[in-house]
């Protein structure tokens, strides 16, 4: 009698998950509910502490401007549509604060650089040319899209 009622408990449990498992709503309300408590979990810890140091440094922008962006504010009172100076005023103010994060924590960051023996520099002295070096220095110095980057993570 005991293995009756186990072979039916089980074959109840069986068919319980097997119905679970192809209902396609609990499946996209997991995903749903898990995804929730990543970007939940994303918020909390990277974009809130970013979000106060970007609150931060927008309000110093705000209280010492650029002169550029003094500039656009003195101009502002002899224009009778202000709406797109307004935006290019905030954006200046947005861009100018992820310049001044980005500089902040680069003087703050202390790298080690691991001098690596160049193999295009032969024993006599004589250099290969690099097809490829022209690229490399402009990829390395293409940094200036990492604000714009921070601005729209900033926002969303």
């Amino acid at each position: 009698m005991e293995d009756m009622v186990s072979n039916d408990m089980v074959s109840n449990n069986i068919v319980s998950i097997t119905q679970t498992l192809n209902d396609p709503d609990n499946l996209k309300n997991d995903i749903s509910a898990a995804y929730a408590l990543v970007m939940e979990h994303f918020r909390k810890k990277y974009l809130a502490p970013m979000n106060k140091v970007y609150t931060a440094q927008r309000r110093k922008c705000l209280e010492q401007p650029e002169p550029k962006v003094a500039l656009l504010q003195a101009c502002r009172p002899f224009i009778k549509d202000t709406a797109v100076l307004d935006k290019i005023i905030e954006g200046l103010t947005g861009y100018n604060a992820i310049n001044g994060i980005m500089q902040e924590y680069s003087d703050n960051i202390v790298t080690a650089q691991v001098i690596e023996p160049d193999e295009s520099v032969h024993h006599d002295g004589v250099y290969d040319i690099d097809k490829d070096c022209a690229a490399a220095v402009t990829a390395k110095n293409g940094n200036d899209i990492m604000p714009v980057v921070l601005l729209i993570l900033l926002l969303l």
